[in-house]
């Protein structure tokens, strides 16, 4: 023969078994919010990171352009003493 089991037993075990699942629901979503989180903060620091090759690029790309910049002065003073010296030389002569 089969026992019958009153209500309030089993209206305990549907609580329990409902616990149950909202702990597990818990767990899950804050799984997820945590990898969620992690996700962002590496895409932070991988803009970060972009960001300062960015800017090293660009500070490379300065210092080369100042230093072609100088180079070009050097060659237009050289030709424009060269030129004045040329210039001395043809009036005294």
């Amino acid at each position: 023969m089969r026992i019958s089991k009153s209500s309030d037993v089993l209206k305990k075990k549907k609580k329990k078994k409902k616990k149950k699942k909202k702990k597990k629901k818990k767990k899950k979503k804050k799984k997820k919010k945590k990898k969620k989180k992690e996700e962002e903060e590496e895409e932070e620091e991988e803009e970060e990171e972009e960001k300062e090759e960015e800017d090293e690029g660009e500070e490379a790309a300065d210092l080369g352009f100042k230093q072609e910049e100088e180079k070009e002065e050097e060659k237009e003073g050289e030709l424009r003493g060269r030129g004045e010296e040329g210039v001395k030389k043809s009036i005294f002569c």
